[in-house]
This record gives structure tokens, sequence and C-alpha cells, in this order.
């Protein structure tokens, strides 16, 4: 016998005694009146959240600590209303609430930017809608929810042109621009700045961010940076000393270590570089030109960069390793686009939506009105077709700026900047909601909600065996999220006792917060001694919960299901675990002789599909199949033999069958073909 490692979860915080409250104080934020702090303190380490009720509604915010000295921030509130708090401390003892606590918001500054209006309110939708204002030298991040009343808002200084930008992360953080356009911070929605990345120092600079920065996979920063380089274009009847900016982009560690950096002027033609906007003026002098003025850097389905070139009216597509172009699309692109109205002009914010589909706001492809355009590429044909746009009725025009955003819904939510219109529009480019600002915003982002919310628990290891711990000691079962309280039979002080429990499935509520959760854990004993069947070189057994396979004594890797194909002559055996993590361990065999390897079944038949729900569908690609069928199941039992004659296709039904493997043999004189099919209802 062989027992599974399970030791009972250990947190270094287990709980003595359920924790009490004590002096709780609430306190508005300086200079931010929808945003508060709550302080307070427990008499045993523990977890805490608030729960908030106005109206009749409530919200909980996320769970902190644990810890005995809690500050918990605030935020999602709206201006002048009353409402009511009560805090919550809990632990693997169990959960203790503050008396309510009640208080008013006030006013918000008469400064702070709010819509004028709101079509089709969403009622008590819980998502809510992020825009920025460019006001002179300063933005003011703002949350809406559906009914157009502001949640949250954040005054920055930061130059409203030709570093504008700012991104929400799906950490729910804002990153922002400082006003040197060399710098970017991090802030969470409580205010407080988490960390800042400076490139002022950066060699090869000066580089300015701007427009789009955003955390990839590995919390490293992607961003937009302009420089400037000097170019000869002499050759093309300009200048000699043409100031050229080109954009590029720059991957940064938060320690400002340069990881990646690609630059246009290494990939594209500088000597097409025409005129002079002004637009890098400030930065780079009067005669700076703005080349391909880039705006957007996203990352593809398979992990490349998408990059929206503005001035040009195209799209690119950055090899994330090599930095090689693999297509461009728009004009004098490598994809004919259809149909002929679908082409774009100074297109914003370009993402994918899928494999091969791309969704961007399209500034100027209207000529008289923008729109958000889905095109579905084609990278055999190079086609670019038009699959979803929402043109606002072909009234409302923003030559710059703006973005569409996918929601999870399917629907659509455009940014007509210029305008202050944040639309929403369903799959068929009707309109269902709508927000106007009248005043100019960069980009609309989309917040399913401000806190986060309690995963589905369950429990990290689903049982414990009892046959080597005859006293069981009544244990914290390991699950997550961690830290809760355990309720049930056989539950005493927050610890499930096995040995009072016994042999079985037992039910348990595990309570996290403001969620509960049924789990079942199991009690069991070590289970009868597995048999190995063989079958050529599949080797399978049953009766287990989860199965390791060894080859010499030493485990296989991934080899943790019923049955496995030998691949080596050597000793095999097989570990079987029941739910309660009680293990026995086979009897090794010897495989001595391996069997040749057949003819792979595609080349002369294809078996399919694999998984299969029931029925297995077998095609002869060379004219009819004459032999014998048998099919076996993970016991090595034979449950079909039959002769084939001149038929090219067959049907086997396994739906009366057990979930699991079969093995299929089809043979005559010249070839035998083998195949494994995998059962799953």
């Amino acid at each position: 016998m062989r027992l599974l490692a399970l030791a009972p979860l250990f947190l270094p915080w287990i709980a003595a005694a359920q924790p009490a409250i004590q002096n709780l104080q609430l306190a508005s934020q300086a200079g931010n009146v929808l945003r508060y702090e709550a302080t307070f303190q427990t008499t045993e380490p523990a977890l805490a959240y608030l729960s908030v009720m106005q109206g009749g509604q409530s919200f909980n915010t996320s769970v902190s600590g644990p810890a005995t000295e809690h500050v918990l921030p605030l935020y999602g509130l709206k201006e002048n209303l009353p409402y009511q708090l009560v805090a919550h401390a809990f632990n693997t003892l169990g959960e203790t609430s503050s008396m309510p606590v009640a208080f008013t918001t006030a006013s918000v500054p008469t400064n702070i930017p709010k819509p004028i209006g709101v079509s089709n309110g969403l009622g008590n939708a819980s998502d809510l809608v992020a825009i920025n204002l460019p006001i002179g030298t300063h933005h003011f991040i703002e949350i809406y929810d559906r009914n157009g009343k502001l949640v949250w808002y954040q005054l920055v200084d930061s130059p409203a042109s030709p570093c504008i930008g700012y991104y929400w992360t799906k950490n729910k953080t804002l990153l922002f621009l400082d006003d040197d356009c060399q710098t970017i911070s991090e802030m969470d929605l409580a205010g407080n700045v988490l960390r800042t990345v400076d490139i002022s120092g950066l060699p090869g600079g000066p580089f300015y961010f701007h427009h789009e920065f955003r955390l990839n996979d590995d919390d490293h920063l992607v961003a937009l940076i302009a420089e400037l380089r000097t170019i000869d274009q002499s050759s093309v009847g300009g200048p000699a000393d043409a100031q050229i900016v080109g954009d590029g982009f720059l991957e940064l560690d938060w320690d400002g270590n340069l990881l990646q950096y690609w630059t246009s002027f290494d990939h594209l033609d500088p000597l097409t570089a025409t005129g002079s906007d002004g637009f890098w003026q400030f930065y780079f002098g009067p005669e700076s030109n703005d080349w391909l003025h880039a705006n957007s850097l996203m990352e593809d389905t398979d992990g490349h960069y998408l990059m929206s070139l503005s001035n040009p009216n195209q799209v690119i597509k950055i090899h994330r390793e090599t930095g090689e172009i693999i297509w461009t699309l728009g004009d004098s692109g490598d994809f004919t686009i259809s149909p002929t109205d679908a082409r774009f002009r100074n297109q914003h914010s370009v993402s994918a939506t899928g494999e091969n589909r791309y969704l961007l706001f399209d500034n100027r492809g209207g000529i008289f009105y923008s729109r958000s355009t889905e095109l579905e590429i084609d990278p055999v044909n190079m086609t670019a077709t038009r699959i979803f746009t929402f043109d606002d009725g072909q009234e409302t025009l923003t030559p710059v700026v703006g973005n569409a955003l996918r929601l999870a819904n399917g629907n659509t939510l455009t940014c007509f900047a210029q305008k202050g219109l944040i639309k929403e529009s369903d799959p068929d480019g009707n309109e269902v909601w709508s927000l106007d600002l009248q005043l100019f915003s960069y980009r609309a982002y989309h917040f399913d909600k401000l806190y986060d919310d309690i995963p589905e628990a369950q429990l990290l290891v689903p049982g414990i065996c009892l046959d080597d711990e005859p006293n069981a000691a009544p244990f914290y079962p390991e699950v997550e999220p961690s830290g809760g309280y355990f309720s049930g039979m056989h539950v005493v002080d927050g610890l499930f006792d096995p040995l009072a429990a016994g042999v079985g499935l037992h039910d348990l509520t595990y309570t996290y917060g403001w969620k509960s959760f049924p789990l079942q854990i199991a009690v069991s004993t070590t289970p009868d001694i597995p048999a190995i069947q063989e079958t050529g070189d599949l080797l399978s057994t049953s009766g287990g919960y989860t199965y390791q396979w060894y080859l010499n004594s030493a485990p296989i890797p991934g080899a943790i299901d019923s049955f496995y194909v030998a691949t080596q002559i050597g000793t095999y055996q097989v570990e079987l675990f029941n739910q309660g993590g009680c293990s026995a361990l086979s009897e090794p065999i010897l495989i001595e002789v391996l069997p040749t390897r057949e003819t792979p079944a595609q080349e002369t038949l294809s078996i399919f599909p694999n998984p299969t729900g029931g029925w297995v569908r077998i095609s002869s690609h060379n004219g009819p199949f004459l032999g014998r069928m048998q099919v076996f199941d993970v016991l090595g039992r034979r449950i079909l033999d039959r002769t084939l004659e001149w038929e090219r296709e067959w049907f086997v039904d396994l739906s009366a069958c057990s979930s699991g493997p079969y093995f299929f043999l089809l043979e005559n004189e010249k070839e035998r073909i083998q195949q494994m099919i995998f059962l799953q209802k």
C-alpha cells in the first residue's frame, strides 16, 4: 500500500477564536467625495469586506486580509445619497458583522464634467463604462453606471496632445501618462499609485509614450513610442535633413529594464513620409514630420501584435519575436477589401475579435461619418470582408481618436470621441444604449463590476485516507479560496473530524465572505490491489478515482489515465487512488516484446470522431476494405466482431457502452490497422 500525501492544510493564522470587530471608523478621502476608507481592528487575524446598502440595493467590496488591522477602500458610490455600511470579518471559525454605520455622500465638485443625457438606461445593470475627458492640461478619468450616474472619478495631470492616452487593465488598475510623456504610472481604484516607469534616461532616445500602453500576460508594460530621426529624402525630392517622427513600441518591466524595442524605421520606408502637420512639434521641433501616426497596439489571438497606422490607413501585424511585418491590411496592403465602401481611413483601436477577425474604429471611412467596422480576413485568398458595422445612422463624424470595443455579450461599444457620444449596438448594428457627454473623450472602456467577485470554491484534495492514521485528528480541508469556514456534520471548531464521520462521502458547506458553497469530502481506506489487463501494447485497469503508471518503478509523466500504451520494453505498474486519496500499487508486469507498429489508420482508413459521444464512423480511402473488424473495451473484452465485405463506410454504435477508451482492430491479408477511440458521454 502507498498513501497519497494528504497533509492537512496549514494556515499560519488558523483561528483560535471567532473574530470580533472593534473601533470601526469611516472617513471620506480628501479631494474625492465618492471615495471613502473604512478602518477597524479584529481580535483575531481575519479576512474582511464591506457591505453597502442604498435604496434597497446593495453591493460588497472585495475581500482583504488576513489581518488584525484593517483598512478597506470604498468606492462605487453616487453623489448626494444616504448609505448604510456594515463591516464583516471572518476566519476558519465563522463570521462577525458590525452594527450598520450611516453616511451620506456630498455633491461632486462643479468642475467635474457630467453627461447631459442617457438613452435606453439599463436600470439595475451592474456593468459600467469608463471614459476620459481631457480639459486643458488635466484629464478627468470617470466611470459611469448604465443610467449615466457618476460612480468614480480621478483627476490626473496629463497633456491632451500629443501624448494622449489611458488604459484600464484586467486587474482594474489605471495606466496613465504623466505630463512629461515619458512616465507611465499605474493607479488602483482607491487612488493609490502602485508603480511607475520612466524612460527619460533610456539609451537611444529621447522616446515619448503616446496613445496606447497596456500590460501583457507577463505583467510587462508594452507601449507605443515616438522617436525622431534625420532622414535624407533628397532622392524623392525632399530635404536632405528631413525631421521624421517614426513610431514603434517598447516592452519594459517595472524596474525600467528594456525587454523589446521595435521601430518603424527598421521595417518601413521613411522616404514615404510627406508633409508636416505639427503634431509632434512641441517635443521634436516645428519641422518634425508625423510620418505614420500609430494610435493602437493590441495582441492578436496568436500573440503577435496589431498596430494601427492612421496616416497611411493601414493595420500591420508584427511578429512578436522577430519583429517582421506579417501582413498589411488597408491602403496598398496585402488584402482586397470588400465591399469597396468597407475601406477604412485614419482608423483607431484595432482589436482581434476572433481568429482572423478584427474590429476597428473607422474615423473617416464613411467620408462624412465615422463607424465601427469588423473585417474577416482570408489569409489564403488574401481577401478581407466586412462582417459588421455600426455607423450611428451616418450622422456622427469624429475625424480623430475614438475606439470600438467588443463586449462579452456580443454587443459593440463605440466611442465617437470628438462628439462625446458613447454608444452600444447589438450584433445587427442596432443601437441599444447611448451616453451623451458633449465633451471630447479619447476612448471608452467597459467594466463588468468594480469589485472582484468570489470565485467558485473547490476542494484541492477531495478526501482523506484513514489507514495509516487510526487516530486521525480533525483538520481544515484544503480549499480555494482558503480562509473561510466549514459547517455541517462532523465539523467541530471549524475542523472536519474524519474518524467521527467514518468511511464515505460527506456533505459540507463552505462559506467565504458572502458566498456559501456545497462541497463533498471523501473518507476512505486502502482500495484493493489493481489488476492490469494486457491487449497488445495497451495496458488498462479500472476502479480508481485517479491513476499513475510506472515504468521500472519510475512514474511516467502524464500517464494518469486508466490505460497506457506501452512504448518501451520494461516492468510496468499502476497505482490506483480512490476519492479519499488512499492508493494501492499493482503487481509488476514485464513487457518483453512490443507489437510491430501497424499501418496508421489515417493512411488507409479514417476512424472518427475521436473522442465520440456514441457513434464511430469508419471510411475507407482506397475502395472497399475486405477483412475483419474487432472492438475491445478497456478490460480487453471483445464487444464487436464483424466481417467487412464490399462496403467503403461503416458505423459502430458505442452509445450503450460506458465512457472510456475502446480499441479498434481492422485486419485483412495485407494489413492490420489499430486505433484507440475515446467514448465521452
